[in-house]
């Protein structure tokens, strides 16, 4: 499993770092200001190596999260894959 480039883990504690980017992004204030500008550095750390995982996203983007899953060039077996027709 991976969250990306996270440190590993499977507590509470990677979780929280994987989803607020080690700290960088933080919940929005309740004094209706909204949600915090990030940085290049910030955005970019959305971007990781191919690994199977959870992918999280800038707040400003999505308040949801993506699944990536790395498959390996027989991952499919030896039977060919084809789409059948109506």
């Amino acid at each position: 499993t991976g969250t990306g480039n996270w440190g590993g883990g499977e507590d509470e504690s990677a979780a929280l770092r994987a989803c607020t980017a080690y700290g960088r992004w933080r919940m929005a204030a309740f004094d209706g200001s909204g949600l915090q500008e990030g940085s290049q550095k910030d955005y970019d750390a959305q971007f990781t190596g191919p690994h199977t995982g959870m992918i999280y996203t800038p707040p400003k983007y999505s308040d949801h999260i993506a699944v990536s899953l790395l498959l390996g060039p027989n991952a499919h077996g030896s039977e060919s894959l084809a789409l059948q027709g109506d």
